[in-house]
């Protein structure tokens, strides 16, 4: 005789949890960025270029490793929205190693001038702004890898370009502190953060809860660490320093939205 079919499973059994809201997403991630933040604070107390390289080295690491994992693995996640901001983060990441090296006081190539390392800090920022407000074009596009590449790479080798023979408008003037460009610029950069922001909303049925909210917090923080950066006299003045500790967070978030979901 057969026997009878085994029983469904309960209901309740198989109904998914309901997401975590966003903001419970984002602050179960902040213990990193704060013990980060607090190791440059304690080398901020002994030198400020010490704290500046470690708060840039943190971002730098993130970027670079974010274009190399998400590029890599673009074959299988096949995540063109993901793959278009991590290049171009990548590329930022490399014009932040420039600022990092010509910074005034680092003495590590010739000049003696703050303004080269304040022009690719709006150099980057802006090409960052920029990807962000249109990454979500890509949630429906798709882009070949390589033109990214080149498109983002073309751009931060010619602003280092512009940069390097003057023809970039002054953003720092010693001893007076920034220029009516850096200020403005700056809330352009700000303003199409908020208009990235905006658009990751609009678009949040294209991604995954974890991924929004680690992008969504990402762009929060570089607006509020831009708001810092148009603040300050002297590049060794504390608006300065808490732009940079806002940066550690911003960069963090990229971290968990491009590299730690892709891995996953």
């Amino acid at each position: 005789m057969p026997m009878p079919p085994a029983p469904f499973p309960a209901a309740a059994s198989t109904v998914l949890a309901p997401p975590a809201p966003l903001w419970q997403l984002v602050l179960r991630s902040l213990p990193v960025p704060v013990l980060m933040s607090a190791i440059c604070w304690v080398g901020a107390g002994v030198n400020y270029l010490l704290f500046h390289t470690l708060a840039e080295l943190f971002s730098i690491v993130i970027a670079m490793v974010a274009m190399v994992v998400v590029t890599t693995s673009q074959r299988f996640t096949r995540n063109h929205f993901v793959v278009y901001i991590a290049v171009a983060i990548g590329w930022c990441g490399a014009l932040d190693l420039l600022h990092m090296v010509v910074l005034d006081g680092m003495q590590l190539l010739p000049g003696n001038s703050a303004d080269p390392a304040i022009q690719l800090w709006v150099a980057a920022r802006f090409i960052q702004a920029v990807a962000l407000v249109s990454a979500p074009l890509l949630l429906y596009r798709s882009v070949r890898p390589l033109l990214m590449q080149a498109g983002f790479g073309m751009a931060a080798v010619l602003s280092a370009a512009l940069i390097a023979n003057d023809f970039f408008p002054a953003a720092y003037v010693d001893g007076q502190g920034l220029t009516p460009f850096k200020i403005y610029a700056e809330y352009v950069i700000i303003g199409l953060l908020t208009g990235a922001l905006a658009l990751l909303w609009r678009q949040r049925a294209l991604m995954s809860t974890r991924l929004l909210a680690n992008l969504m917090a990402a762009v929060v923080f570089m607006i509020l660490s831009e708001l810092a950066f148009t603040r300050y006299v002297s590049v060794y003045a504390t608006a300065n320093l808490v732009g940079h500790l806002l940066k550690i967070f911003a960069y963090w978030y990229v971290y968990l939205a491009l590299v730690h979901s892709t891995l996953r």
